[in-house]
């Protein structure tokens, strides 16, 4: 739940922080290594003179959409985005898109929400009922693919539009999280966009056939449920992945998809080779949506594609700045939003690099390069502190950290002694090991904080 709402947090506040206008600054280096002195960058910050430059610490991850799945991706897509609430300073939800609270019958089942009128994409589009009734049946699928923790799946056994304005939710059961998890956190994207990008996706699943598409699941089911491939560590036999990955492969691309890049770190092990089972998978996720286009309805259809819909580069919103570039491992851009129904923003553009090490976009901030840095480690924090040109602000957070035991089958059973872990719980000294993880910056009423240099944050 953390990293989705982290950034949805914040939305309000750098609109208030940019009112006064930012300097222009010059964008750091996108780097991923660990030098400490920032580089001019080769793909510089616009030059307008009202550009608010935020650095990232992470690429984009899972889709500029309900589908990011780390925290940078979500501080990224908060701009671009609005939900029917928000949260204020307390982290009480408030009407964001929608005129008002939600009416709640008197069991808690039903939830009847009114939209505010002349709300507008970016594409100069109308929001209307059809957007959020969209948008909430995808979350509300079996086969979501948003974010884990914004997926509706079993909670709801209605999403309907009462008029062009009205939504409403029947819920299986009370659901007070309904209010103060999902409709702050659930962005409302356009159904025209959305189903536009659907329908490219379509063209290139009607040059397979069912029978293909089906061979190839039937053989990974097959395979994965009793293994082949050579023996692991344990003598068993493993899936033959390397049979079945070409396969995969050759659905995935008559399909005009692109496969999952093999050279990303998510399928790399630990001495760069490529770790076939991960991969693997990621390849017949991909192959098993396509699937769906035969065998599913409509809407679990269009829920199993999602993550690999062109919608994920090319975001339509409804937020305070619009979509304009992105480029890989490399910055976002993004433009003001004339239009955004609280108010234009009072600066022009919003330049996001992607800094990938801490302590070099700690050091961008102090050398001026960059205008907000987002979160911080503590060691770079310790470093920076003093600068008097940094400024810090505290604010509530939703994010917890903890300490689990693996009960996974992979672990041997070895927790699945409850003696082991009382004893380990006992033993493990919780207090010191939160001050070496926190530099001693923890507390008991976990305040997160932000580091600021004009409209700029940390958190701890």
């Amino acid at each position: 739940m953390q990293k989705r709402l982290f950034g949805l947090l914040a939305s309000g506040a750098i609109l208030v922080a940019a009112c006064g206008g930012a300097q222009q600054s010059a964008a750091p280096s996108a780097t991923t290594g660990s030098s400490a002195q920032p580089s001019a960058s080769t793909s510089a910050a616009p030059t307008a003179e009202q550009t608010l430059t935020m650095v990232m610490d992470g690429d984009v991850s899972g889709g500029l959409s309900n589908a990011a799945d780390n925290v940078p991706t979500a501080e990224a897509i908060q701009f671009l985005y609005d939900a029917i609430y928000r949260y204020d300073n307390t982290l009480t939800p408030q009407p964001d898109l929608s005129e008002s609270l939600a009416d709640v019958s008197d069991d808690g089942k039903v939830w009847t929400i009114k939209l505010k009128p002349g709300l507008k994409f970016h594409d100069g589009s109308d929001l209307t009922s059809a957007d959020v009734v969209q948008t909430y049946q995808i979350a509300a699928s079996p086969n979501c693919r948003y974010n884990p923790s914004i997926c509706l799946t079993g909670f709801t056994t209605a999403i309907e539009a009462v008029d062009d304005l009205t939504v409403k939710f029947t819920l299986k059961d009370p659901l007070a999280t309904f209010a103060t998890v999902y409709l702050p956190a659930i962005v409302i994207e356009s159904k025209a966009a959305i189903d536009a990008s659907y329908q490219k996706y379509l063209e290139g699943t009607k040059q397979l056939t069912a029978e293909a598409v089906k061979t190839v699941i039937d053989a990974v089911d097959a395979e994965t449920k009793t293994p082949t491939g050579p023996a692991g560590t344990d003598g068993k036999a493993t899936v033959n992945w390397d049979a079945l990955i070409p396969q995969l492969e050759q659905i995935v691309t008559s399909a005009g998809q692109k496969a999952p890049d093999k050279t990303s770190a998510t399928f790399q092990n630990e001495d760069g080779s490529l770790n076939a089972e991960l991969y693997g998978t990621a390849l017949a996720t991909q192959v098993k949506a396509i699937n769906e286009t035969f065998v599913g309805d409509q809407i679990d259809a269009l829920a199993a594609a999602y993550p690999y819909l062109d919608f994920q580069n090319n975001p339509v919103g409804t937020g305070p700045f619009k979509f304009v570039s992105y480029k890989s491992g490399e910055s976002l851009e993004y433009a003001a939003n004339p239009d955004y129904h609280f108010g234009a923003p009072q600066i022009s553009k919003l330049f996001i690099p992607i800094i990938k090490d801490d302590l070099a976009g700690g050091q961008a901030l102090v050398a001026g390069q960059v205008d907000w840095k987002y979160s911080l480690e503590g060691a770079t924090y310790n470093q920076i502190k003093d600068d008097a040109n940094l400024k810090f602000v505290e604010y509530p957070d939703f994010g917890f950290f903890g300490l689990y035991f693996n009960m996974h089958k992979d672990a041997n059973g070895l927790f699945a002694d409850n003696n082991l872990r009382q004893a380990v719980a006992y033993c493990f000294d919780k207090v010191e090991t939160v001050k070496a993880a926190t530099e001693a910056r923890a507390c008991r009423c976990t305040p997160t904080s932000r580091l600021l240099r004009g409209p700029t944050r940390r958190r701890v």
